[in-house]
């Protein structure tokens, strides 16, 4: 359902020129961005997402493949609307044949009313009906705060132009999108003054696929009163802290002179906007109320992964751990989501050339303050990004955060990106053809790598045991045995990056030697006394408990002291490898770096898994946001598949001309680190690598038992 306003026919009508006048008057598209409400139809009851029947307690039906497709669709369709849309909520018309339900969906989770019988009770329909239609935009879920920007308003946009050609694209990419990304105006107070400006977004550059939980949206903001750009960061989260917030934690970063960070130019909570879902949920633990917050950042950035070659990558992560070691030395503060979306790098929109670039750390939103260590968590749960998290943190998910795990996951980052981006054992096409290849052909070829998608997949996200992410058997045992997770080719990768990565694991051998496992178990961090991944309800929580108990369990890792109890023997790594310049010519420069070989491995590779609750069902209330991501999970591979499978089948001339080059490549001489080897060696060197891990898989199993 769309509004009757100006540019919302031209938003989902299509072009057609190349069709006659009667085809073309009937073409159309979704208009995400323009949508008031949602509409799903189903014909039959097997391809719903809930039960229709009556006298059932069952809200979600039976967990068959095609339920479990129809409630992923139906959470993408309410996911996507509130992407590309300014909303607290949205409302989502559930028919199937002569029956509805109306869904109501925030941040955490759905409301779903009882079925409504069109055949036997219209009226109640025709009532639903008329209330939605009179509805004010903030009965209907819309973000008052955010509203369109005028003629006037664009006509000032258009003119703010960056000399950096970078900043420039961005921002005429945001101009040239208004018609399926509107520009909205929004206020922030400012972090000093106590004024407030106006920031102008359009089209988001990143936006989480969840529509549960925290869902951060970033955008590239327009401030028309210094004629810049910026960054606007959107998301939801808890109060339970509320003398620390974000915008507080940059103004102490900024305070204390820390450089390598993020400049915070104001910000805080939007109005009284919050989730209603959790006061639907039955059960004494619910989740915790979410309130919407906005941060706008000084600095324009670009991703980590948009490095030129390794150089500068080891350049930006250097950056950004210079920026974490001053904040814990000089403000006392751990970052705590260390990832490769928190590292970026700066853009200077005053350089034309575009060669000015930094890296600088970001998102400090879950970090805490050293003194707060040894305290129980206010939320549940564990804080970061589970693919770049320590091993110890995945495979003891109740050991509180310590400096060791950050560090280590700056290892994680670089490793992680090394797979992606650079030459390896497991890359399935040559130098030569790479940087040639269509990119349907690139995403064709990097589907059937299977030895790649196995390898990230059970290195990064599997498995998972009682609903929480605990990492593979490689993150650890590599970390005991010093073996990085990526074997290069070295004649196509910068010796920088292949030093860099040997010793650093040397590093993390060095500090899992000194690591006392029984100590973990003994002190309970072991999987089986987990808490609940979703914070809950104050009022559900002895506060005074917990702290008490805080101190003795949630104490530090009790160990010997080691290398990564400060920053320094890892800065020095990343300094000596920056001062030593292996990279020789514009020519080895440009080669260094790939294109994307994650881009079309299976499904289960590139995506992170949301860690779930148990379901509950009732035969009307509200649907967790934890039990929709896990049905969704189980879904989405074999939808993902299918769509692959039928995209395979249709590839062009050009793509299966690509396929046919790369069978040149099959005997390709491959090279690991320092070593010189052929094929067999290297099979030889994996099985004994497997061999090792599984051994101390097998050993930590056993400790397991016994404790």
């Amino acid at each position: 359902m769309y509004p009757t306003t100006p540019g919302v026919q031209k938003a989902f009508s299509r072009n057609m020129n190349d069709t006659n006048a009667e085809e073309q008057e009937n073409a159309a598209r979704v208009a995400w961005a323009w949508i008031t409400m949602g509409v799903q139809v189903r014909s039959r009851g097997r391809y719903c997402a809930f039960s229709f029947r009556e006298n059932t307690h069952n809200l979600l039906r039976d967990a068959t493949k095609p339920a479990k497709i129809a409630l992923a669709s139906l959470e993408k369709c309410a996911a996507e609307l509130m992407a590309r849309q300014h909303r607290t909520f949205v409302f989502i018309l559930y028919f199937c044949r002569d029956m509805v339900r109306v869904t109501r969906w925030d941040r955490n989770g759905c409301i779903v009313s009882t079925p409504i019988d069109l055949s036997k009770t219209p009226e109640v329909f025709l009532n639903l009906v008329y209330s939605l239609a009179t509805m004010s935009d903030e009965e209907l879920g819309y973000d008052i705060t955010a509203t369109l920007a005028s003629e006037e308003e664009l006509e000032a946009l258009a003119k703010i132009r960056p000399k950096n050609p970078y900043a420039l694209e961005r921002a005429q990419e945001i101009l040239d999108n208004q018609a399926l990304y509107p520009i909205y105006k929004v206020a922030c107070v400012d972090i000093r003054g106590g004024g407030t400006t106006e920031y102008f977004v359009g089209k988001h550059t990143t936006a989480s696929r969840s529509v549960t939980h925290r869902c951060t949206k970033g955008y590239i903001a327009f401030i028309i009163s210094a004629s810049r750009l910026c960054f606007l960061k959107d998301y939801w989260c808890t109060k339970l802290n509320q003398n620390r917030t974000e915008l507080s934690i940059y103004e102490v970063l900024y305070e204390k002179g820390v450089k390598y960070v993020a400049t915070a130019l104001g910000g805080g909570f939007v109005g009284a906007q919050q989730t209603a879902t959790q006061d639907y949920l039955p059960g004494e633990e619910v989740p915790t109320e979410l309130f919407h917050y906005r941060l706008a950042i000084e600095e324009l950035a670009r991703p980590l992964e948009s490095y030129r070659h390794s150089k500068e990558l080891i350049r930006w992560l250097f950056d950004g751990l210079q920026g974490h070691e001053e904040a814990w030395t000089k403000a006392g503060i751990l970052h705590r989501d260390i990832s490769a979306g928190n590292i970026l790098s700066v853009v200077d929109q005053d350089d034309e050339t575009d060669e000015n670039r930094r890296g600088i750390l970001n998102d400090w939103d879950v970090c805490k303050y050293k003194s707060e260590m040894n305290d129980a968590p206010l939320e549940c749960g564990r804080p970061g990004t589970s693919i770049f998290m320590s091993a110890l943190s995945v495979k003891f998910p109740r050991k509180p955060n310590e400096l060791a795990d950050d560090l280590e996951a700056f290892i994680h980052v670089l490793t992680y990106l090394s797979l992606q981006f650079h030459f390896h054992e497991d890359t399935v096409i040559g130098m030569e053809y790479y940087k040639s290849m269509p990119k349907d052909a690139l995403t064709a070829i990097n589907r059937k790598n299977a030895s790649l998608a196995s390898h990230i997949s059970s290195f990064y996200y599997h498995p998972t045991q009682e609903g929480f992410h605990v990492g593979g058997l490689g993150k650890y045992s590599d970390g005991l045995l010093g073996e990085p997770p990526v074997c290069f080719l070295q004649d196509h990768v910068s010796p920088m990056l292949v030093k860099i990565v040997d010793e650093l694991y040397a590093l993390l051998k060095r500090h899992y030697s000194s690591i006392d496992k029984d100590i973990l178990f003994k002190l309970g961090y072991d999987i089986n006394r987990m808490y609940t991944r979703r914070s809950v309800r104050p009022k559900f929580r002895d506060a005074k408990k917990d702290q008490a108990a805080g101190t003795q369990e949630h104490q530090v890792t009790s160990r010997q002291p080691n290398v990564l109890d400060t920053h320094e023997a890892i800065m020095n790594i990343f300094s000596n490898a920056l001062a030593d310049d292996y990279i020789e010519g514009l020519e080895e420069v440009l080669l260094d770096k790939t294109e994307d070989q994650f881009l079309g491995l299976p499904w289960e590779t590139r995506y992170s898994p949301y860690p779930t609750q148990s379901g509950r069902s009732t035969n009307a209330g509200a649907v967790d946001g934890s039990e929709i991501s896990k049905l969704t999970l189980e879904a989405s591979p074999e939808k993902e598949q299918e769509v692959q499978g039928d995209e395979s089948e249709a590839q062009s001339s050009d793509t299966t001309d690509a396929l046919k080059q790369v069978a040149n490549v099959e005997g390709l001489k491959r090279k690991c680190t320092s070593e010189e080897h052929d094929e067999p060696a290297a099979k030889k060197h994996h099985s004994e690598q497997t061999t090792q891990a599984a051994q101390i898989q097998a050993d930590e199993g056993e400790d397991s038992r016994k404790q």
